[in-house]
């Protein structure tokens, strides 16, 4: 492993799935990689939508891919068996890919990396009515393209791939350009080194200036220049990984890391020696990474003469004696020789300030046809808003002409029904009082039906309400007892007392549901106790005999004298119908609430308590409980009083009497009955209800 590089940190720039041979490069010659891909590419996950841009690839005549993503993310879409087209590749790597792909290249550039160089060959000089389909990334130019449409090819474009920039410099980067630790960086397009100058901020943008910048395209080093670099950018002699590196340890043996006067000369060095190999050659393509720019780079010649340097004249010949004027020759020629020089120096400076408003000049000529094909896209899609949207005007007129119609019709609808009103508008105020009077004598008649034949004063008393709302919508003076009788009798009911039916309800099944747990009062002692606790002391063994006697036969049989009446024992059969009686009991009760049966209700409560006192331990807990419960639930008032709410329903109805007509004498209707022609029509609104 090789120690050149020691102590040389490298910034590489290339997307993560190609600077790994980079990296790996600059580690074995001791150096310090460090990784950041300023291009993410990924692929364009909407297959469905290239497949509608394309259709079959097997139908057209050739395919080209401009790059080794375009061939990583392009070849899904070409038949792996039958009919093919051509496929041409814009470079050797390219072609290389293709091959490890599974296909053969068969057209290549043969001179040049770039687009420029494909068109040179043959086989794309006459294309004259093939359809040509072009594999690239999203957003680059449309130079292959253009020229190919020029020669009288249907060209399509696949862009199989997108070019992202990230959002953030990251943090490690950032401090090392910021701290000066990052003395070389490597960018192979212009975009790379683009987007890396846009990521860093101050201070990392200076410290950025201030690296040594080496690229494979001249493009490149004159956009370093555009950026503000310090240096001047070093071209590496070939596009390949180890050419770059050959570069960087050129510049490490030469110059080392600090002096950018000599790096400047080492690459006017490099620049002179690309120049005379041009000499050799009919032109000098400048070699771009096709993997970074693909179609976005085009071909730059590099041409240069030695025609350039300013002439220098022989000196003159020696004259003998003349050592005076062949000192003072010699002078004028060293000043004429000095001042050729200047000049060249000077056309020299204007000529690299040519070049790098030349390339500022390509960089914005680029951006701005990349801009005119986003706009042409954009304009694309406008007008196909447009075409739908005349469409949609089209209908929308349609419709409107439509509703206008029905407006009309309308309209002359609600003419005839305003002249319709206006012919029932005298009797249309007496309707509706009429309508309101029968509302409110329905809801008196609901109350009456809830009150005497479901027990119910809180349905009674909302009707009670509903019908006193309705009256008093009407405003009609006449009806002034009609309402101070419906007041008083929705006084009397809200004072009617209402128990809690529910609740009691729940507790008798509580009580049920525990009946089963309650202890008996049947069950024998376990032990009986003597009725003598004197301890008779035996002074003969005679007497201690009897007395041992004595006391088997009184722990055998125990007397208890009791003025209470026996309770006989239970079997097993009886002591299981008497807790199902116990539990039927309550259940009656709970009927009985429900119902309103206040006698039923009380009796069956009292019978439960009974039993409860009769058959089971009193000095339990669980059965003192019971029994209290069941007296506080004796004592509820489960059906109070009703009053009589029936008066303001016969006062309504003498106020509705025409009033020539003697009202027929009633009997007064008790609280609990009702007449029959009355509760007939009660029970009929009732059931409708």
């Amino acid at each position: 492993m090789s120690e050149e590089l020691s102590g040389i940190s490298v910034l590489v720039t290339r997307p993560v799935h190609q600077a790994g041979n980079l990296i790996g490069l600059i580690q074995s010659h001791g150096g310090e990689a460090l990784s950041f891909p300023t291009l993410q590419i990924e692929a364009n996950a909407d297959r469905e939508a290239v497949l509608a841009t394309i259709g079959d690839v097997a139908d057209y005549d050739i395919a080209i891919f401009i790059s080794i993503n375009a061939v990583n993310h392009g070849v899904q879409y070409l038949p792996a068996e039958g009919k093919r087209p051509l496929l041409a590749a814009i470079g050797p790597s390219t072609a290389r890919a293709l091959v490890e792909a599974g296909f053969k290249s068969d057209i290549k550039a043969t001179r040049g990396f770039t687009s420029e160089a494909l068109l040179r060959e043959s086989a794309l000089r006459d294309v004259s009515d093939k359809k040509i389909v072009i594999f690239r990334g999203s957003g680059g130019r449309a130079l292959l393209g253009r020229e190919l449409e020029k020669r009288g090819a249907t060209v399509t474009y696949a862009e199989v791939y997108r070019r992202d920039r990230p959002e953030v410099l990251d943090p490690e980067i950032e401090s090392r350009l910021a701290a000066g630790t990052v003395d070389v960086v490597t960018a192979t397009s212009s975009e790379t080194l683009f987007n890396l100058y846009e990521l860093a901020e101050e201070p990392s943008v200076t410290g950025l200036a201030q690296t040594q910048l080496v690229t494979t395209s001249e493009r490149v080093v004159k956009k370093a220049a555009a950026l503000g670099f310090e240096r001047v950018a070093l071209l590496a002699q070939g596009p390949d990984d180890q050419a770059l590196v050959e570069a960087i340890l050129d510049w490490r043996r030469n110059s080392g890391q600090s002096d950018p006067v000599t790096g400047t000369k080492m690459t006017e060095a490099s620049t002179q020696d690309r120049v005379g190999s041009a000499n050799d050659k009919e032109e000098s393509v400048t070699e771009i990474v096709e993997e970074n720019d693909d179609e976005v780079l085009e071909t730059e010649l590099e041409t240069a003469t030695e025609s350039d340097k300013p002439p220098v004249s022989a000196p003159p010949p020696r004259k003998r004696g003349g050592g005076a004027l062949s000192l003072l020759a010699m002078l004028f020629s060293l000043a004429a020789l000095a001042a050729s020089g200047y000049i060249w120096w000077e056309q020299q400076q204007k000529d690299s300030a040519a070049t790098t408003a030349q390339g500022a000049a390509g960089d914005a000529i680029e951006a701005t046809q990349r801009d005119i094909a986003a706009l042409g896209g954009r304009l694309d899609q406008n007008l196909s808003r447009v075409s739908n949207l005349d469409a949609g005007r089209g209908r929308l007129e349609s419709n409107i002409d439509d509703l206008r119609g029905s407006v009309e019709t309308l309209t002359a609808r609600v003419q005839g029904a305003e002249q319709s009103i206006d012919a029932v508008s005298g009797i249309s105020a007496s309707a509706r009082n009429n309508w309101v009077r029968a509302e409110a004598e329905y809801f008196l008649q609901t109350a009456n039906s809830r009150l005497q034949l479901a027990q119910d004063p809180g349905a009674a008393l909302a009707a009670l309400q509903a019908a006193d709302d309705r009256l008093k919508s009407l405003g009609d003076p006449t009806l002034f007892r009609v309402r101070q009788e419906l007041a008083g009798e929705i006084g009397a009911l809200k004072a009617v007392p209402r128990p809690d039916m529910e609740g009691i309800a729940h507790t008798l099944n509580g009580l049920a549901a525990r009946v089963e747990e309650l202890p008996l009062n049947t069950a024998s002692p376990d032990t009986y106790q003597s009725s003598s606790d004197v301890e008779i002391v035996a002074e003969t063994p005679l007497d201690r005999a009897m007395s041992t006697l004595g006391g088997v036969f009184t722990s055998m049989i125990s007397v208890k004298r009791t003025d209470e009446a026996a309770t006989p024992l239970l079997s097993r059969d009886e002591e299981f119908f008497l807790k199902r009686n116990l539990e039927l009991q309550l259940q009656t009760a709970r009927l009985a609430l429900l119902r309103g049966e206040a006698a039923n209700y009380r009796e069956s409560l009292r019978t439960a308590r009974n039993w409860l006192q009769t058959h089971f331990m009193n000095d339990a807990t669980s059965v003192e409980s019971a029994v209290a419960t069941l007296i506080e639930l004796e004592a509820e008032d489960i059906s109070p009083n009703l009053p009589d709410i029936s008066g303001s329903l016969r006062l309504l109805r003498l106020a509705a009497a025409p009033p020539d007509t003697a009202p027929p004498a009633e009997e007064p209707v008790p609280a609990d009955t009702t007449p029959e022609s009355d509760a007939t029509a009660v029970t009929e609104d009732g059931e409708s209800a």
